[in-house]
C-alpha cells in the first residue's frame, strides 16, 4: 500500500500545476492521469461523461470508437493530438457525443460521425484524406475548427446537419462536401486557396451563408438538388465563384464576386435560379447561364466585367434593374428565347450595352444605356422588342437590327447623341416605330433590308440625316460588323415604309442612295436644306401605287404570302408587307382601313375573293382576296363579264361571288360540261368559266370561291377569271406562280415549315429561285 501511494503520489508530481486546475466536472477521465489509453478511458466512461486528453502526453492512440451518448471528449493543456496509421481516427455512433479542441494528423479519415446531435468544435485537421465525415445521424455540428493540406475538409452524408465558423487552407479536393444530404446549413466559412470550396451534389434545401472564399478553382459548385441558399457569400480570385449544373430553385442573394477568371456565378442546365442584389468586379462574366429556364438577375451590380450578363440557350430568363458599368457588352443573349431584360443599365461598356443574337421572343424594356459605341444590337433573331429605352452617347448605333429573320422592333425609345439611332440592316419585318431621336449623325439609317421595314411615327430632331436608305453606306457604321455578325444581302428587297414621322432640324430630311423607291406619305419635313434628297416621295393620296398584301399567322398562309410577295417583286411592283399579320379579324380590319390590298385567307371569309387555291391533302381551303377598288382598278374601269358554266352549277351563286369581286355580270351560258366551259374560255368566247381542273387552267387567272358547288365531282372547284380582266403585273405574277404551284408542291413546302423549323420566306425564296420563277441575282 505505501508504495502504490508513492507511485501516485510522484504521478502527480509528473503532471503540471497548471493542469490540475483545468475546469472538469466531477468524475472526468483524464488520460493518462485517470486512464492510461483513450481506449481504456472510452471502457471506463459513463453516459453523460467527460474524457479529456492531456496534450504534454500525446500524441494519442486512435482507431478507437465512442458508442456511450452524451460523451464529451477534449483536450486540456493545449490541443490533444490523436493519430492512427490508417483507417478512421475516431469513429463516433452514440448520439449527442461531443469532440472539442483535438488535433488530427495524417491517415485517412479524422472523425466519422455517425450518431445523431454530435458535435465537433474547435479541432484542427492536417494531411488527412478527410478531416471529418458525418455519415448517419442528424442535428450535429462541425463548428469553430481548422483544416490543412487535406483532400476534402467536412464530408456531409447525412441530412439535418451543419457547418460553421470553419476555416480551410490548402484542400487538394473540396473544403466542405455535401452528398444527397438535404436541409444542411454552412455558415461563416473561410475557404483559402482550396481547388474546390464547397461542393453540394444531389441535395435539397441546403443553405449556405456567410463563406469567404479566394484563390481557388471553383468557390462553390451545387450539382443537382433543388431548393439551395446562398446568402452574403463573398469570392476573389477564383476561376468561377458559384457553379451550379442541373439544378432547381436555387438562390443567391448579397454575394460579392471579385477577379473571377471565368464567371462570377455558373449556370449550366439551372432551372428557376434567383441571382439578386449581388456585386460582380472584374469578372470575366459576371453571370453566364446556359441550357437552362425561367432564371433571373435582378438587383445586381456589375464593374468591369468582360461581360455583365451571358445567356446562351435558355428559355423564360429575367433581367431586371441590374447595373453594369465598363467591360466590353453589358447584357449578351445567344439561342434565348422569351428573355426579358427590364430596366437594365449599362455605362461606359468597350462594346455593346446589350446584345441580343439568334434569339426569339425577347423583350428589352426600360434600358438605360450610355457611352457605348452600340446601345442595343439584336443580330439574327425574331419578334424582338426594344421598348422605352434610353441610349446616350453611341458613337457607333443606338439600336440595330441587323439580319433579323421576322418581326424585329425599336420602339417608343429615345436615342441621343448616336451615330446612328435606330439601324435597320438586312432584315425581315424590322421596325421603328415612335422612337425620339435628337442629334445623331443619321436618325433611323435602313441598309440592305429583307421586305416589309417600317419607319413610322418617329421624332427626328437635330440630325444630319433624318432617314437614310442605303445599300452599303451605313453597314460601316455597325460596330457588330466586325464581331462575326457580318450583314448579309437578302436576294430580294422591298421598299420600306415611311409614314408619319416628323422630322425637324436636320440637314438632310430623307435620303435615298439605292434604286428602289422609298414609300414616304405623311412625313413632316421642315428645317435644313434639302429635306428630300434622292427620294421619290408618295404623298399620302398616291398610297395606291403599292400593293399591301397580308396573311394570317398559320403555315399555309406564310408560305403562299411570301410566295405571291416575292413574284410581285419580281414584276416590279412595289409591296407593303403585312404577311403574318393576325387574324381572320384583324386583315378584315386592315382592309376596311385601306391597308391590306391582298390576302391570303381562309375560304369561309372571303366574301370578296378574285382566286381559290385549295389544298385537298392539307385540309385547307384558301384564297387570295381583294378589295373591289383594286380590282376595278387593275381593268382600268369596273368590269364587266361573260361566264360559261357546267350544267348543275347554281348561276346565282356563280354570279354573286362575282359581284363580290368588284364585277358585273353581263351574260351566263350554260353548257354540258366543265370541259366545255373550260373551251370557251380558253378560245376567249366567255370571260370567266367554271372549271374543274385547275391545274390546267391556272395560267389563265385565278378563281373565286364558289358555295353551293357540292354536286359538281371535283374537289378542287372554282370560277376562273380570265387573264384580261386582271392588272399585267397581278396576273403575271399570279399566272406563273399557280402554273408550277401543284398539291404536292404546296405540301412540301408547308412540311418545311412545319417539320423542319425553316422560314417561311427562305423556303418560298428557295422554292422560286429552283423553278425559275424569280431571277438569281
Amino acid at each position: 500500500m505505501a508504495a502504490l501511494a508513492a507511485v501516485a503520489a510522484g504521478a502527480a508530481f509528473l503532471i503540471p500545476w497548471e493542469l490540475t486546475r483545468e475546469r472538469l466536472p466531477a468524475g472526468a477521465i483524464v488520460v493518462p492521469r485517470d486512464a492510461a489509453t483513450l481506449s481504456d478511458a472510452l471502457e471506463a466512461v459513463v453516459e453523460g461523461g467527460t474524457i479529456a486528453l492531456d496534450a504534454r502526453w500525446g500524441p494519442f492512440l486512435g482507431g478507437v470508437s465512442v458508442s456511450v451518448p452524451g460523451v464529451v471528449l477534449r483536450s486540456i493543456g493545449g490541443d490533444a493530438v490523436l493519430r492512427a496509421d490508417s483507417g478512421v481516427t475516431l469513429t463516433v455512433v452514440a448520439d449527442g457525443v461531443s469532440v472539442d479542441g483535438l488535433a488530427f494528423d495524417g491517415g485517412e479519415v479524422g472523425i466519422l460521425v455517425q450518431g445523431s446531435d454530435c458535435r465537433v468544435a474547435r479541432g484542427r485537421f492536417e494531411s488527412l484524406s478527410v478531416g471529418v465525415r458525418v455519415a448517419a445521424g442528424t442535428g450535429s455540428v462541425v463548428e469553430g475548427c481548422t483544416f490543412r493540406d487535406a483532400g476534402v475538409g467536412v464530408e456531409v452524408l447525412a441530412p439535418g446537419n451543419a457547418v460553421q465558423g470553419a476555416r480551410f487552407q490548402r484542400l487538394a479536393e473540396a473544403a466542405v462536401r455535401v452528398r444527397n444530404a438535404s436541409a444542411c446549413l454552412l455558415a461563416r466559412l473561410d475557404l483559402d486557396a482550396c481547388v474546390l470550396g464547397v461542393v453540394i451534389e444531389n441535395s435539397d434545401g441546403v443553405r449556405l451563408d456567410e463563406a469567404r472564399a479566394r484563390d481557388g478553382d471553383t468557390g462553390i459548385r451545387i450539382t443537382g438538388g433543388a431548393g439551395a441558399a446562398i446568402e452574403g457569400c463573398a469570392v476573389a480570385g477564383s476561376r468561377v465563384g458559384i457553379e451550379l449544373r442541373q439544378t432547381k430553385g436555387a438562390s443567391i442573394a448579397a454575394c460579392d464576386f471579385r477577379d473571377s477568371a471565368e464567371a462570377g456565378i455558373l449556370l449550366d442546365g439551372a432551372e428557376r435560379t434567383l441571382v439578386v442584389a449581388t456585386d460582380f468586379r472584374a469578372c470575366r462574366e459576371g453571370v453566364h447561364a446556359s441550357r437552362g429556364q425561367e432564371n433571373a438577375v435582378c438587383d445586381s451590380t456589375f464593374s468591369s466585367c468582360g461581360v455583365a450578363i451571358a445567356i446562351d440557350g435558355e428559355a423564360d430568363d429575367l433581367i431586371a434593374r441590374d447595373s453594369a458599368r465598363g467591360g466590353l457588352v453589358g447584357v449578351s443573349l445567344r439561342d434565348a428565347s422569351r428573355a426579358q431584360i427590364l430596366r437594365a443599365a449599362v455605362r461606359a461598356a468597350e462594346g455593346a450595352g446589350v446584345v441580343i443574337d439568334r434569339c426569339e421572343s425577347v423583350q428589352v424594356l426600360d434600358a438605360q444605356l450610355a457611352g457605348c459605341p452600340a446601345g442595343v444590337v439584336v443580330a439574327r433573331s425574331s419578334d424582338v422588342t426594344v421598348r422605352r429605352c434610353e441610349v446616350e452617347d453611341a458613337v457607333n448605333a443606338g439600336i440595330a437590327l441587323l439580319n433579323g429573320i421576322s418581326g424585329n422592333t425599336a420602339a417608343e425609345n429615345r436615342v441621343s447623341g448616336a451615330g446612328l439611332g435606330v439601324f435597320l440592316a438586312g432584315s425581315s419585318r424590322a421596325s421603328a416605330l415612335e422612337n425620339s431621336i435628337v442629334h445623331c449623325r443619321a436618325g433611323v439609317a435602313l441598309c440592305r433590308l429583307g421586305y416589309g421595314a417600317r419607319v413610322e411615327g418617329n421624332s427626328l430632331v437635330d440630325c444630319d440625316v433624318g432617314i437614310a436608305w442605303s445599300d452599303v453606306r451605313w453597314a460601316e457604321d455597325a460596330w457588330i460588323a466586325d464581331r462575326g455578325w457580318a450583314i448579309e444581302r437578302p436576294a430580294s428587297a422591298t421598299a420600306p415604309l415611311v409614314l408619319d414621322n416628323a422630322l425637324r432640324g436636320s440637314r438632310v430630311g430623307v435620303r435615298n442612295e439605292t434604286e428602289i423607291p422609298l414609300l414616304l406619305a405623311a412625313n413632316g419635313l421642315s428645317g435644313g436644306p434639302g429635306p428630300l434628297e434622292g427620294n421619290v416621295h408618295l404623298p399620302a393620296a398616291d398610297r395606291a401605287k403599292a400593293l399591301g398584301i397580308g396573311t394570317e399567322r398559320s403555315t399555309s398562309a406564310l408560305v403562299l404570302g411570301r410566295l405571291l410577295q416575292w413574284m410581285l417583286v419580281e414584276e416590279g411592283v412595289l409591296v407593303v408587307d403585312l404577311i403574318g399579320l393576325g387574324s381572320e379579324r384583324e386583315l378584315a380590319a386592315a382592309r376596311a382601313r385601306g391597308d391590306l390590298d391582298i390576302a391570303w385567307c381562309d375560304e369561309d371569309t372571303a366574301e370578296a375573293a378574285l382566286w381559290t387555291f385549295w389544298d385537298s391533302s392539307l385540309d385547307d381551303a384558301w384564297s387570295i382576296v381583294a378589295r373591289p377598288e383594286l380590282a376595278r382598278r387593275a381593268a382600268g374601269s369596273p368590269v364587266s363579264v361573260s361566264v360559261a358554266l357546267p350544267g348543275g352549277a347554281p348561276a346565282e351563286s356563280v354570279a354573286q361571288s362575282l359581284r363580290n369581286g368588284g364585277y358585273e355580270v353581263r351574260s351566263i351560258q350554260v353548257v354540258e360540261t366543265t370541259a366545255a366551259a373550260e373551251s370557251l374560255l380558253k378560245f376567249g368566247s366567255v370571260d370567266c368559266a367554271v372549271v374543274a381542273r385547275f391545274e390546267e387552267t391556272l395560267t389563265l387567272g385565278g378563281f373565286v370561291p364558289l358555295a353551293g358547288l357540292e354536286a359538281l365531282p371535283s374537289r378542287a372547284i372554282g370560277l376562273c377569271v380570265s387573264a384580261e380582266v386582271s392588272g399585267a403585273a397581278l396576273r403575271s405574277a399570279f399566272g406563273r406562280l399557280v402554273a408550277h404551284l401543284s398539291d404536292a408542291a404546296l405540301r412540301d413546302l408547308v412540311s418545311r415549315v412545319r417539320l423542319l423549323g425553316r422560314d417561311p420566306s427562305d423556303v418560298a425564296m428557295e422554292y422560286l429561285l429552283r423553278e425559275g420563277l424569280i431571277g438569281q441575282s
